[in-house]
């Protein structure tokens, strides 16, 4: 609209339509009429002067909206919520929005004429500088991230779109940059990394980032001819930290445990966190196997050092290393780590706190384990596994008190399998379970054909599995299978055997359900005392009626005073606590001499009766 309020198109027409009018009386006038012509040219010029006159009103009205709408695009452009820059192929800013100035903390006349490579920090100005050139050399749009640095100090990340300038004439190009502060996403992404790479716990490698990571380590040892290390950690007794301390402790040694690795790591090293209690270091360029065992050593050194959980409680936590080598072992990351793994097993059995090689031999037992543990889930179903009982007896009247009962598997292709041979495959894939049930339904079956023939056996011992009394739903399970059974005999009695080893793996709800059965006519025993390092106050917890010396006390007993004194300690341990002590694994007339004189009440072993069938243990009993 034109601001005098007059309306340019109307009075153009208005003028061209009296123009025109003019025009045609000029032609049509009379000769004698001529004279007239000068003020009709008069009266044309003026106008013609009105019409330049609307013409200039026009132009000012243009320049004015053009005025006005250049003003609200520098607004726009200096308040955008983005930043703008404008860029000389040298990298020299030329223009900039006031948004970009305040992001950079710098004032628009100092940033104006300086160069945009003094805003990324050093790692970023590579980036920097192929985008620009990518830019002046083609038409496209352009994008990069930087890491950009404020005058305060400060760091961003900046994602940089750019594109250059499109230009008639032959000046220079100049390059077109909006600026935005990517920070925020930047980092939920670099969030999102972590969480999906690394142990939240720990910050160590998760399973997957290791995984990787040795992938790329035997890649570079095959294109080097190198060698390389793989070691499998594992915390011995870590599930007795959580259940007697509780998670928040067991976290706290998992943390500690995560630092002393990488205290033992090289600079190349890799340590991560598989699930658990699991730990994995990866040595490159080891070199050889005795310098994967200096490491090794390292390792155990630095677990052995206490954990503080409580100022006034130092707990010590062993650990247990298995080493494969590549390429000796294998030549993949599954295939490694698995070898990793087997070593980690057999260095358990060694006894823990140890530390063992993969080697073939150890693969092919592992192997085997394996096959008799698929055909281990159905030797009950097929009839394969069997009890014999080996008689327990007073030392001092040489009467049977009870017996053990102890399991047997007749292999189709193997022959008889003793437990050593078995036993630990069952509790590793959890068949022990239903074996452990099928073994109390056969003794209570056994034992109402021994009650119904008035056999005076007072108590039958039945092992008890680690992984039996593991939870409290399993503790369930097992009490319900005896409720199941009906009444027990008054004789024979039941009587449940746990390891010594075994307590400390017991949680409170369990030893609760122990007192349960107790209390319900169950007897329970302690087995292989004294090799298990369990407290005083633990074992007051379970109500034991028997507790068994391990045979280890008792091979040496006729040549060593250590083992005569360490016997007899034990046996008024137990005295002292209300039980009586039975000795196992008594081969000598001597070795059973030397405990009746230390007042040992029962013992079993070969020189007192072997292991045998239902029916010989009958006749055996009739005998004595």
């Amino acid at each position: 609209m034109n601001p005098k309020g007059i309306d340019v198109y109307q009075t153009k027409q208005e003028l061209r339509k009296r123009a025109e009018a003019l025009h045609r009386s000029r032609k049509n006038r009379h000769p004698a009429a001529q004279h007239s012509d000068t003020e009709l040219l008069i009266h044309e010029l003026e106008v013609h002067q009105i019409e330049l006159e609307l013409q200039n009103e026009e132009l000012r009205v243009i320049q004015a909206q053009l005025e006005s709408s250049l003003e609200q695009f520098r607004d726009l452009f200096d308040l955008a919520p983005v930043g703008y820059l404008t860029l000389g192929r040298e990298g020299i800013i030329l223009g900039a929005n006031l948004t970009v100035c305040s992001l950079l903390n710098v004032p628009r006349n100092e940033l104006t004429g300086s160069s945009v490579f003094t805003l990324a920090v050093a790692d970023s100005r590579d980036a920097l500088f192929r985008h620009l050139r990518r830019t002046f050399q083609d038409d496209g749009r352009n994008s990069c991230e930087i890491e950009v640095v404020r005058r305060d100090g400060n760091r961003f990340y900046a994602q940089l779109e750019s594109v250059r300038e499109s230009r008639d004439d032959d000046s220079e190009f100049q390059c077109l940059t909006v600026l935005r502060d990517v920070t925020e996403r930047h980092q939920q992404e670099r969030l999102i990394h972590r969480q999906a790479n690394f142990d939240a716990l720990t910050n160590l490698p998760n399973r997957s980032l290791f995984l990787d990571r040795l992938s790329y380590s035997i890649r570079t040892a095959q294109r080097e001819g190198t060698r390389l290390a793989l070691f499998y950690v594992d915390l011995d007794k870590f599930k007795w930290v959580n259940d007697t301390y509780g998670h928040n402790a067991g976290d706290r040694v998992l943390v500690e445990t995560a630092t002393r690795l990488l205290g033992c790591a090289r600079e190349n090293d890799t340590v991560g966190r598989l699930s658990g209690d699991e730990f994995c270091m990866l040595l490159p360029l080891v070199g050889s196997p005795q310098n994967a065992g200096l490491v090794a050593n390292k390792v155990m050194a630095a677990m052995e050092s206490p954990f503080h959980l409580e100022e006034s409680v130092p707990l010590r936590i062993a650990c247990s290393v298995g080493i494969a080598m590549y390429p000796k072992d294998a030549d993949s990351p599954e295939a490694l780590l698995k070898a990793a793994d087997v070593a980690l097993y057999q260095a358990k059995r060694n006894g823990r706190g140890q530390f063992a090689f993969f080697t073939s031999v150890l693969n092919e037992q592992i192997l085997r384990q394996q096959t008799l543990g698929l055909q281990l889930q159905h030797a009950v179903t097929r009839s394969e596994l069997m009890l014999q009982y080996q008689p327990v007896i007073s030392l001092q009247s040489g009467r049977p008190v009870g017996a053990e009962v102890l399991l047997r598997w007749q292999h189709p292709e193997l022959g008889l399998l003793m437990p050593c041979e078995f036993v630990p495959i069952a509790e590793s894939n959890g068949a022990i379970v239903e074996i452990g049930e099928w073994i109390i339904r056969e003794v209570h079956r056994r034992a109402s054909v021994w009650y119904q023939q008035g056999l005076d056996l007072p108590t039958l011992w039945v092992n008890l599995s680690a992984r039996q009394c593991s939870s409290e739903s399993r503790a369930i399970r097992l009490t319900n299978v005896l409720k199941s059974l009906g009444d027990w005999f008054p004789k024979p009695r039941l009587g449940l055997e746990i390891t010594e080893s075994d307590v400390l793996d017991v949680s409170d709800p369990v030893m609760h359900m122990f007192n349960l059965l107790h209390d319900d006519g169950v007897a329970m025993s302690i087995d292989d005392f004294g090799t298990g390092f369990s407290s005083l106050k633990r074992l007051r917890q379970i109500p034991f009626d028997i507790i068994k010396i391990d045979q280890s006390f008792i091979v040496d007993i006729e040549t060593s005073q250590k083992s005569v004194d360490l016997v007899r300690a034990i046996i008024a341990l137990g005295h002292s606590m209300g039980a009586k002590v039975v000795a196992e694994g008594i081969e000598t007339y001597e070795q059973r001499r030397i405990l009746e004189d230390l007042e040992c009440d029962l013992g079993q072993g070969f020189c007192i009766a072997l292991p045998m069938n239902h029916e010989n243990l009958a006749a055996y009993i009739a005998s004595n």
